[in-house]
């Protein structure tokens, strides 16, 4: 069987599905779909070996909230045994929505957390539809969206289908006008059938607070963050979705945050300083512009080094100081010694010899030097 391996109760209204339960009495004519017999003080029900393909592999169906034994007020329901088993064994036309992980549902009415996004940010929900007992009803979900959303990859008429057995994850971009832009939003979602937006029970409300776009992108049609306009000259790539700008070449991309009452986007165009950038390709945020930069630079435009490197003589790299360059001073002060030393066994003046003769030429030429040296 499809539904309802054991019994499956096709003759109630599946309008009633959608009733709150402290309603259901007035709107039923019979209590239970089972009559049981008033001289009949303890049933018990055994069901085994059954199977329904979609809902309900033992009962489908039946309004069995409502089973108790007539004339025993103080008796349980007739199928609590059923219920307490697992919620593939019982259930009904679906009725409400439940976030769900493998097998196991949490059905609150909405989510305590609202989501944090930018438009055309993907956030994904892991959803089942569930019928009575809390049993898999595999269903159609209708989308409801405030004034303002819409879901790039789901019209408002969009109904996405669940399956017995399944958490089924559904994947939606945000879209949002640019009046959206820094409220809290609403997406209702409902149990398309029989219940539809109708249902009173248990729709599932999913609040959303949109962000504006962050540097380096704007809002553009239909309604998601894009690569700033100035930046598409560039070849330079973005993706809201983790926030990220891909850049190749020496092209430096950045934000300015140095004075509070201004922030803006900054593009350097030109090449970078010889070795202060990585010119392959690179994707980045704002919080990780140094990943443009080459031998442990950062900063602006990758002028500085990273805290604790310094830089290195005669090159453009960074790196980390030594005191190894103390052992410099023992050199200079041993080759001082000796050339005193030096001095002294060759008797080597200024006054006479070769050094004298040196000094002289070197004093004759820097006097005439308009001379030896006319341009």
């Amino acid at each position: 069987a499809n539904k309802g391996g054991a019994i499956s109760v096709d003759d109630v209204n599946p309008f009633l599905y959608c009733i709150p339960k402290y309603e259901l009495a007035r709107h039923m004519l019979d209590d239970c779909f089972f009559q049981v017999p008033a001289n009949y003080s303890d049933i018990h029900l055994q069901f085994e070996y059954n199977y329904a393909a979609v809902a309900g592999s033992d009962i489908y169906g039946g309004l069995i909230d409502k089973c108790k034994a007539k004339y025993h007020e103080d008796s349980s329901k007739i199928f609590d045994a059923i219920t307490e088993n697992s919620a593939l064994w019982i259930s009904s036309p679906p009725y409400k929505i439940c976030y769900c992980s493998s097998e196991q549902q949490q059905c609150s009415s909405y989510k305590a957390t609202p989501y944090i996004l930018h438009p055309g940010q993907s956030f994904g929900l892991s959803l089942t539809t569930i019928g009575q007992g809390n049993g898999f009803a595999p269903s159609r979900i209708q989308v409801v969206l405030d004034d303002g959303l819409s879901l790039g990859n789901c019209s408002q008429e969009l109904q996405q289908t669940t399956s017995q057995h399944v958490c089924s994850h559904l994947q939606y971009t945000l879209l949002s006008s640019s009046d959206a832009v820094g409220k809290q939003l609403g997406i209702h979602l409902y149990a398309a059938e029989p219940c539809g937006t109708t249902n009173t029970v248990s729709p599932l409300y999913i609040y959303i607070n949109i962000n504006k776009c962050p540097p380096g992108f704007e809002l553009q049609p239909p309604g998601s963050c894009e690569c700033d306009k100035r930046l598409e000259e560039y070849n330079v790539t973005c993706d809201i979705n983790n926030m990220s700008i891909t850049r190749t070449g020496s092209v430096w991309v950045g934000c300015d945050d140095s004075n509070s009452s201004y922030s803006g986007l900054i593009i350097h165009s030109h090449a970078c300083p010889t070795d202060y950038c990585n010119e392959s390709t690179v994707s980045f945020t704002f919080n990780s512009t140094d990943l443009q930069c080459a031998h442990n630079r950062s900063g602006l435009l990758c002028g500085a080094c990273q805290e604790g490197l310094s830089l290195k003589l005669g090159s453009a790299q960074c790196g980390r100081c030594k005191d190894t360059y103390l052992l410099l001073f023992v050199a200079f002060a041993i080759a001082g010694i000796a050339l005193v030393v030096l001095l002294l066994v060759l008797r080597l003046t200024v006054t006479h010899g070769t050094i004298n003769g040196l000094i002289f030429y070197m004093n004759v030429f820097q006097s005439k030097n308009d001379l030896f040296l006319p341009n």
